[in-house]
């Protein structure tokens, strides 16, 4: 060897060794796609297994059939109604009643597979479909009768015999969590199955409750018995170009409604509403919503 190549062949050393890997990694890559073409990609699993190098219409086939049980199965949804004692009703709904499509034709396309010259590799590979949560709202409500329940503030109703108001209790009130309803049922249809939710899950679907808390309770209204009473004692007067209109609130405690902070107002869409509207706007010939009182309980 002459000095010349001495000298030059440890400059040369490090260009040619990672060429020469990469060239040969590309080689067995290459023969690597052309024995397994049409196999499964590797990294790939279903249903928390692994299908991996395994016949792409062998896998397709079970997908396929493992599809249409599951689109038949019914679907067991437990509706927690006592949060405390853990009681609750069991329901019985197909997927289709609760607005599910299962789409066959992108689930099996989910399955990565090798091919020459394009390598890709694995996932795990979930159901894919469509839910209208319109119809499933409608397919709940339609069967699961106290699935919301609206909270209810404490009341007023005047008591003429003892000149004073009574207050009606507050009731608490509930509404479902359909949001992780919902992210139970994405998991459970992805999967074709139970066993990726919690234990508890596995026999069905829990359809949870958020309590809802009044906003007035009876201990407010309590505390602020003779501010309410010395608002509900003032009339309210309404003047006309030549009439005079007096509301005596005690008659009409419908016809308020009790804020958050011990607020009084005259209820929107009430009696109150109707009267101004039917009564007072004909006699001003004015608009409904251009009759508008002169005072009103603060």
């Amino acid at each position: 060897m002459t000095l010349a190549k001495k000298h030059i062949l440890p400059f040369i050393l490090p260009l040619i060794l990672p060429l020469g890997a990469v060239t040969l990694l590309a080689a067995v890559l290459l023969g690597f796609q052309i024995a397994f073409a049409g196999k499964v990609a590797p990294g790939t699993t279903l249903f928390a297994s692994s299908i991996a190098l395994q016949d792409l219409e062998k896998i397709q086939q079970t997908y396929s059939e493992r599809l249409a049980l599951f689109g038949q199965a019914p679907l067991t949804i437990y509706h927690q109604t006592d949060l405390k004692l853990n009681k609750g009703q069991y329901y019985i709904f197909s997927l289709a009643e609760l607005g599910v499509t299962l789409e066959k034709e992108q689930s099996l396309a989910e399955i990565p597979v090798i091919e020459v010259g394009n390598f890709e590799w694995g996932k795990d590979v979930t159901t894919q479909f469509t839910l209208n949560q319109d119809v499933l709202k409608n397919a709940l409500q339609v069967r699961i009768i106290d699935l919301a329940l609206k909270a209810q503030n404490a009341e007023l109703k005047w008591n003429a015999s003892r000149q004073d108001f009574d207050i009606l209790p507050e009731q608490p009130g509930w509404h479902i969590d359909l949001d992780a309803f919902i992210s139970d049922l994405t998991v459970y249809i992805e999967n074709l199955d139970s066993t990726s939710l919690p234990l508890a899950e596995q026999k069905g679907l829990t359809l949870r409750r958020i309590d809802d808390v009044p906003q007035v309770t009876i201990a407010e209204l309590e505390a602020a018995r003779a501010y309410i009473k010395e608002k509900v004692g003032t009339p309210l007067t309404l003047k006309g170009p030549y009439d005079e209109w007096k509301i005596d609130w005690k008659e009409h405690m419908d016809w308020l409604e009790v804020h958050p902070g011990v607020r009084l107002s005259s209820v929107e869409a009430s009696p109150f509403a109707t009267f101004v509207s039917t009564q007072i706007a004909p006699i001003l010939e004015v608009a409904p919503q251009d009759a508008r009182p002169r005072q009103r309980p603060s």
